[in-house]
């Protein structure tokens, strides 16, 4: 709810996919509505207790994902949306998830 509240106060639209489902499903229905990126908080932000908890931020064109930090992650996205950061400076600083580079 703290993401979705920051991603909103910066101007950035979101919407919760709770439609259930396989993420590859969600991914592809996300895509076909031209979203260009999307944010996945999955069972390793849950899991992750150390106080650095992460989520993927994937985008649409590459597929590719990154893994950061939500305390970073809504301004990131507000400056992906913007223009004002491209795909792979942002791939550049933050770990892939998924595939191998």
């Amino acid at each position: 709810r703290g993401t979705q509240t920051a991603l909103a106060a910066l101007g950035v639209s979101n919407v919760v996919d709770a439609s259930g489902g396989s993420i590859g499903r969600r991914y592809s229905r996300k895509d076909e509505l031209g979203i260009p990126f999307g944010i996945t908080l999955d069972f390793d932000t849950l899991a992750e207790d150390d106080g650095a908890r992460t989520a993927t931020l994937r985008e649409r064109d590459t597929t590719e994902q990154i893994r950061v930090p939500l305390d970073e992650l809504p301004q990131l996205a507000a400056e992906l949306a913007a223009g004002r950061t491209a795909w792979g400076d942002a791939a550049a600083a933050w770990p892939r998830f998924g595939r191998p580079p």
